[in-house]
């Protein structure tokens, strides 16, 4: 017996909605993107593939924007404006509008203003030479009359001045396109093009490739005729590509998608290098290449960030052993290792796993020049009290942090104020390494203590230190002994065993801020905030305080300027403005940053490299 339930439209009309839904999250879709549908077009084996979508919005979000503003005032991209080369490009570009009738902001709005895709493909089983290379351009026009008097306009000029023989119209399967054939002994190519009524628009130099972008799009209307040959899954479906998608940011300006194998195949005319170091490298890279499934990269401008991320997919089983290892590695930095003094201008943070980089040390050195790494070993073995170098590396990290801190002037009333940096260094530099978290922090703190302590006696025992008789000198910060010379040397060291950390620094004086900061919760706290919103997620990174660095570089500007103009041969005058230009530029932001991160089961490298804007409104938000 079969029951009929008739339901009222509005409750089929929800129904079906939310089947529809369900299933869009189900299946895990990607939320649509301008240049989707001409992806589809594209052959999943293109090489190089480049889109651009949002045009139109971006420009004249950039445009509005008080960064492009702040530019227009810096004296160097002022001056650069009014150079002859963009006053050249200015003037070419009106007598292209005379020549199309066409503004180039109409071009800008109504023909590329939503998504263009530009792909490169290297003819399979062929040889790489560029010349053999075969382009794609597709589009999506916003006004299909003007893309067809553009079309008209650009063919006309050229039949006129000879540059083009003639345009003749072909038909595929009942889709009608056109080939642009050039005048005998032009040595130029024919090129293709084709034109559907929703302003899709695709151009290439080579007709195979046209014939699979009408074999892949639905046929116009009344178009069709016989069956189209099958193709291969498009490059916009391609599971590949949705991989990378699916990790780079959302709402991109410019996409970058390579294929592997395509570097691959360049690589191969690369020569092999004839130092044996160089080649076990050079292998090694190739091996981490072949492990690539697929690399994109994208440029977004955010709120307060213009980013540049790049992602390769990895096949997991044939990646390296030891980065495999270093992937797995989930501990995380404590707390305290990423305590940097207030007046910190740069800091880096690194997720390291000391045993996976002895692996790839060992990988990368010849086979000859093992027995050196092994005599090394035993060398560090007798400065580690005995201990096994090889357990003492294992006792450090996973975390190390570095900084770059601004000098420290001095205070006293009268007194000329001075950096105190060891050696004339204007910024001192501290490197934390973690001794916390391994199976037996007492025995490396010991180890360490011991080796660097004999390093800082050979040191002393250097005829060019006060004719060797130097001697080790400890003062105490936080309750914690810092050893160096008592002649001036760019090195200090601290092992501070109730913290967990071994402090390496340029002089006492910065090992001694670094550990004063240790019960100041504050402190970092400028670089953590700008993680958290410009790269949350990656605990490998490098951050510069744009603003902080402008400050000082005003207040010791003489004498940079000497020390760049003494160092180069530079009139001091011509290094000085370059600086101000540089300092005018840095002010119109607060960080510039490199991240980088690795996914736990070594499916995917994720580098993130930006700018912190200001916090006035930017595009993208």
């Amino acid at each position: 017996m079969r029951i009929h339930l008739t339901l009222p439209q509005p409750f089929r009309l929800a129904i079906v909605g939310l089947s529809l839904v369900m299933a869009t999250l189900a299946h895990g879709s990607e939320p649509a993107r301008p240049a989707d549908s001409l992806l589809r077009l594209v052959p999943s084996d293109a090489g190089l593939v480049l889109t651009v979508e949002g045009l139109r919005d971006w420009w004249r979000a950039v445009g509005d924007s008080t960064l492009v503003d702040g530019l227009g005032k810096v004296p160097a991209v002022r001056s650069w404006l009014e150079s002859g080369p963009i006053r050249d490009l200015k003037r070419s570009a009106v007598e292209i509008e005379s020549a199309l009738g066409v503004k180039t902001a109409e071009i800008r709005d109504d023909l590329i203003g939503d998504a263009v895709v530009l792909a490169l493909r290297l003819p399979p089983d062929r040889s790489t030479d560029p010349a053999e290379a075969r382009g794609l351009l597709l589009l999506r026009a916003r006004d299909p009359g003007l893309l067809d008097r553009l079309i008209h306009a650009v063919n006309d000029a050229q039949r006129q001045n000879g540059g083009l023989a003639r345009v003749e119209e072909r038909e595929w399967y009942g889709q009608r396109y056109h080939v642009r054939i050039f005048p005998e002994g032009s040595g130029r190519p024919e090129e293709w093009y084709v034109r559907f009524t929703d302003g899709t628009f695709a151009f290439s130099n080579s007709r195979e490739m046209i014939e699979e972008v009408m074999d892949r799009r639905p046929a116009d209307p009344k178009s069709h005729r016989g069956e189209r040959p099958a193709r291969s899954v498009s490059l916009g479906d391609s599971p590949r590509l949705l991989a990378v998608r699916r990790r780079l940011p959302d709402r991109p300006l410019a996409c970058l998608y390579i294929d592997p194998r395509t570097v691959e195949r360049l690589l191969g005319l690369v020569s092999s290098p004839a130092k044996p170091s160089e080649a076990r490298l050079q292998a090694m890279l190739r091996r981490h290449l072949s492990a690539v499934e697929y690399a994109g990269a994208s440029l977004v401008w955010r709120t307060d960030t213009i980013a540049f991320d790049a992602v390769e997919t990895l096949d997991a089983p044939r990646v390296e052993g030891w980065l495999r290892n270093w992937a797995r590695d989930g501990r995380s930095i404590r707390p305290l290792i990423r305590r940097v003094p207030r007046s910190a201008v740069a800091m880096a943070s690194i997720h390291v796993n000391f045993a996976s980089m002895r692996e790839a040390i060992e990988a990368i050195v010849a086979d000859a020049d093992h027995p050196r790494l092994r005599n090394l070993e035993i060398v560090l073995t007798g400065l580690f009290l005995g201990n096994e170098a090889v357990e003492v590396v294992r006792a450090l990290g996973p975390g190390v942090v570095a900084f770059i801190d601004a000098p420290r002037e001095s205070a006293e009333p009268g007194e000329r104020t001075q950096p105190i940096a060891a050696g004339g260094r204007l910024f001192p530099m501290v490197v934390v390494v973690d001794i916390g978290g391994g199976p037996s922090p007492r025995v490396a703190a010991d180890s360490l203590q011991n080796a660097l302590k004999t390093v800082l006696a050979l040191m002393a025992m250097d005829e060019k230190r006060a004719g060797g008789r130097a001697s080790i000198v400890s003062t105490r910060a936080d309750g914690v002994s810092i050893l160096t010379l008592d002649v001036p040397i760019p090195f200090a060291f601290a092992v501070d065993r109730a913290g967990g950390r071994l402090l390496l620094g340029t002089s006492s004086e910065a090992v001694a801020r670094a550990l004063e900061t240790s019960t100041d919760i504050e402190v970092g706290a400028r670089f953590l905030d700008w993680q958290s919103r410009a790269f949350s997620g990656f605990e490998t990174f490098f951050c510069v305080d744009l603003d902080a660095l402008a400050r000082l570089a005003d207040r010791h500007r003489d004498r940079i300027v000497a020390r760049l103009s003494t160092g180069n041969g530079r009139p001091a005058a011509e290094v000085g403005d370059e600086l101000q230009n540089a300092l005018a530029l840095a002010r119109l932001f607060r960080a510039v940053f490199v991240a980088g991160r690795m996914e736990p089961d070594a499916s995917a490298i994720h580098r993130r490299v930006g700018l912190i804007l200001g916090e006035n409104p930017r595009p993208g938000s």
